[in-house]
């Protein structure tokens, strides 16, 4: 069989979800077809790598040798010998390995996306294999594994009811239990999508694109989707995408309870937490959003340092800033300090620095602080804290911005910078400061997206984990 590679170099250490193979001929930016055979897989994180080989030695002299140093892009068609059509769209970053034992060339890719058909469309619905979702537990007091039955629920979608299912894989249970074992990236289960009549073609992806970004803010870690088939009317296969989506290792600290009691409460609770979502999305960048949630989501990792978590949570809550502070300095701030008040303030001061014994160069320092009229990043929180509903108590926010700056300025918890002051601010060591701070995060997060249910609470040392995300989180 032939060797799959990874950049070049033998790969075997993990199963493909799908592989093809066959014959078909390379596009290459000169205009060229170069006539190959080829082995296409998709592996369980998401990567797809295209691999031509069998390349005539003069092919490979005239069209790819000039390639060997820069790289090249090409376009791709071939045909398995099921009579499956695979096409690569023209993509950068083709290496032409060298000759083989027998003379012919080889070229492989790293391609964003191949796609597969089967038959003539029109698709009705799609299937998209989802990574690292996990169901309710599976074992209570002991209990034997069970296979869980899926999400079936209606989401309201530009005014017409769109009925989803999430449907955990045959083999879910041994999967489940390999990817809370490895903290890595596995398939776990399909989403499926019915196209209703007159939806554009790329409605069913961006739908699967926000569903998959909701559900992973709820989970605490990226859910993706890595493969869509197409399916007609008939439930036959139309097509297959498989795509390289940006998939990440598991995550244990889940947001939002959706998986943590029966059944039918969880399917309810995921139904209504992506409903918000979507109507959420609607009256929010999107741009800005799917660069916020990926953030969060890449702060919650577990393989970081506990100070790199905490500054990559501090960037997370600077973005969630951003997203207000513009609204506040027009409402608020310019309302309040307008440019002639500014003027005026500033007069008085430099008289005042004038008439005294200050230095000139602490004058000029002032002069240029003088300058700086933004909004303190406290206020701006303290802002977004009132317009999302939520109620929080000056020492809390206090508390947290105190880290943020601890955090920025000096990469240290300020637990373990000034331990007294730590102290005095509710924190009982760093690890209390990351979690109070990764909670503050998180009901920030989940109110941007229309939650209004409960939570997984971090910051406290007790038994009661989930507490509703409207009510205070006082630092204790």
């Amino acid at each position: 069989m032939l060797v799959r590679l990874k950049e070049g170099f033998a790969f075997n250490s993990q199963d493909a979800v799908a592989s093809y193979e066959g014959a078909g001929y390379l596009t290459i930016e000169n205009g060229a077809r170069i006539a190959c055979q080829f082995r296409a897989d998709l592996d369980g994180n998401g990567m797809v790598q295209l691999l031509c080989h069998r390349i005539l030695p003069n092919d490979f002299a005239f069209h790819l040798l000039a390639l060997l140093d820069t790289g090249g892009s090409a376009g791709f068609r071939g045909t398995t010998a099921a009579g499956l059509t695979v096409v690569m769209d023209t993509e950068r970053g083709g290496r032409p390995l060298s000759l083989d034992s027998d003379g012919y060339g080889s070229m492989y890719f790293l391609p964003g996306k191949i796609a597969v058909f089967d038959k003539e469309p029109p698709t009705n619905s799609h299937r998209y294999l989802l990574t690292n979702f996990a169901f309710s537990p599976f074992t209570h007091l002991g209990e034997p594994p069970h296979h869980p039955p899926p999400h079936r629920m209606a989401l309201i979608i530009d005014g017409q009811s769109v009925d989803v299912e999430i449907t955990p894989l045959p083999d879910y249970v041994q999967r489940i239990v390999t990817l809370w074992q490895t903290r890595a990236i596995v398939p776990t289960c399909e989403l499926y999508i019915p196209t209703p009549a007159g939806a554009p073609k790329e409605w069913p992806f961006d739908l699967a694109v926000r569903i998959c970004k909701l559900m992973s803010v709820a989970a605490g870690t990226v859910i993706e989707w890595i493969v869509a088939t197409g399916l007609n009317a008939q439930g036959e296969r139309i097509r297959t995408v498989h795509a390289a989506r940006r998939t990440k290792p598991y995550c244990s600290l889940g947001v939002a309870p959706i998986k943590e009691f029966g059944y039918e409460a969880n399917t309810r609770m995921l139904q209504e937490f992506l409903q918000h979502g979507l109507d959420q999305f609607k009256n929010r960048d999107w741009r800005k959003m799917n660069g916020l949630i990926a953030a969060f989501l890449d702060a919650r990792l577990e393989n970081d340092y506990a100070e790199a978590r905490g500054i990559k949570t501090v960037v997370v809550l600077e973005m969630l800033k951003d997203l207000f502070v513009h609204e506040y300095s027009e409402k608020v701030w310019e309302p309040m300090l307008p440019q002639a008040l500014r003027r005026k303030i500033g007069t008085v001061i430099k008289t005042a620095l004038k008439e005294s014994d200050v230095p000139p160069e602490a004058v000029g320092a002032v002069r240029d602080k003088l300058g700086q009229w933004d909004p303190s990043f406290r206020r701006v929180v303290l802002y977004m804290i009132e317009q999302l509903g939520l109620v929080e108590d000056e020492k809390s926010v206090k508390a947290i911005v105190a880290s943020r700056n601890s955090l920025v300025h000096t990469g240290k918890f300020l637990s373990e910078k000034d331990p007294a002051k730590g102290k005095d601010l509710g924190f009982a060591d760093a690890g209390h400061e990351f979690f109070t701070l990764l909670s503050f995060v998180d009901r920030i997060l989940l109110r941007m997206v229309g939650h209004l249910g409960m939570y997984t609470n971090y910051s406290e040392c007790s038994m009661s984990r989930f507490a509703p995300v409207m009510e205070s989180l006082p630092v204790r």
